[in-house]
């Protein structure tokens, strides 16, 4: 019994870490929250079946690819450039840490914008 609430315990950290990185892109949110699901299957009466958490293993591996690669694909698709990436990814980490919560969309969008006159495009 003692090892269940462990396991509850590490599943409820997992999810709240999970959720807090569905907003702060720097931590893993859609990986910790699936590892929350592998924590409860641990307790002696596992809430789910072994296809559901696989089935979520594979929905969890596409969305995190996806939130790598589709801005990426975006800003190549609309014309920007690598230094533009790099600005917004830049801007970014500055806006979430020193102007909360208000950098978190103001920081990329200021430091793609930074980028692309870096990069010699003026609109």
């Amino acid at each position: 019994m003692s090892l269940d609430v462990l396991w509850i315990v590490l599943g409820s950290l997992f999810l709240i870490v999970g959720i807090i990185g569905c907003v702060l892109p720097v931590i893993p949110g859609q990986v910790l929250s699936w590892g929350s699901l592998v924590f409860l299957q641990f307790t002696a009466d596992p809430p789910f079946t072994a296809r559901f958490i696989v089935i979520w293993a594979l929905i969890t591996a596409a969305v995190t690819a996806l939130d790598y690669f589709v801005p990426i694909w975006g800003t190549k698709k609309l014309g920007g450039s690598k230094k533009g990436i790099w600005g917004a990814t830049i801007g970014l980490v500055i806006g979430i840490f020193f102007f909360p919560p208000f950098g978190l969309i103001i920081g990329p969008f200021i430091g793609a914008y930074l980028g692309e006159l870096i990069a010699g495009k003026d609109s």
